[in-house]
């Protein structure tokens, strides 16, 4: 007679407490949510509390953010100055063009521009364009010159600037650093 008592044992008691236990969660989850209600007015009150803080941490905060940008972008300009001065190439804008009908640079000759940029240091790359693009005529040629080093690169901003690059006095540079780092 053992084996037919566990049976049932066994089997009825677990469905009933497994219905037991759904009934129970199935009442206890409306019921969870219900006892928290009462207290809502006091979460209000407390979490307007929080907020009237909050208002103040935030105002807080938006200092410390509008302080950290400003930071930053302190940090972002000194920080800015040595990538700039790591660059090794500058712009030179060619205006007052010898002959502007001419193609392809205006008159200007990428020899013209080598000779004379290349007397603060060596070059290592030209890339002239001529403005505009549906020119002739030009009004201007840029000559991006990448030099060996940041540093020639920077005595030519300052030593080059206003050059003219032909012997006539045309072909004025404004010379100035590149905003790109490498050609």
């Amino acid at each position: 007679g053992m084996a037919p008592h566990p049976a049932p044992s066994n089997g009825s008691p677990t469905q009933l407490t497994g219905l037991g236990q759904h009934s129970v969660q199935s009442d206890a989850l409306p019921a969870l949510p219900l006892p928290p209600l009462p207290p809502l007015p006091g979460m209000a009150s407390a979490k307007r509390g929080l907020d009237s803080t909050g208002v103040g941490a935030d105002g807080a905060d938006a200092g410390g953010l509008v302080r950290d940008v400003a930071k930053s972008q302190n940090l972002a300009a000194v920080g800015g100055e040595p990538a700039a001065s790591s660059k090794k190439v500058i712009n030179a804008r060619v205006k007052n063009l010898k002959s502007p009908d001419t193609f392809p640079l205006g008159g200007l000759r990428i020899d013209d521009v080598h000779t004379t940029l290349s007397m603060v240091g060596k070059i290592e790359k030209i890339v002239c364009i001529a403005s505009p693009l549906s020119g002739p005529p030009f009004d201007y040629v840029d000559a991006m010159v990448q030099y060996e080093s940041p540093e020639v690169a920077d005595k030519a901003t300052r030593m080059c600037n206003g050059m003219c690059l032909s012997p006539d006095g045309s072909n004025i540079a404004e010379v100035t650093m590149s905003s790109q780092s490498a050609l």
